[in-house]
């Protein structure tokens, strides 16, 4: 069976902070404080749970349906915080 991995880099076409969002933890409280106006209500998120993180629950956008279907069902994985390097490291 054929796997692939796909990684979808938006440059500025998606909000990424508003598509997965920290719940019921601290790291919630800082993104209602920062995003303030924008922040979204948690109960309108898709729920899901999540391992090795700082927040063992994270809300999917409620426009996003497909990628709550897909996390649960194995398909999708977030990789978040990640793009291309500014300057390089030196270290």
């Amino acid at each position: 069976e054929y796997k692939a991995m796909v990684m979808a880099f938006l440059n500025g076409g998606a909000d990424s902070f508003n598509m997965l969002v920290p719940m019921n933890c601290p790291l919630y409280d800082e993104y209602r404080d920062v995003r303030q106006r924008v922040a979204l209500d948690p109960t309108t998120l898709h729920k899901i749970n999540a391992s090795g993180q700082p927040c063992s629950e994270f809300g999917i956008h409620p426009e996003l349906d497909v990628f709550k279907e897909l996390y649960d069902s194995n398909e999708l994985a977030f990789a978040a915080n990640v793009g291309s390097l500014v300057e390089p490291l030196d270290k």
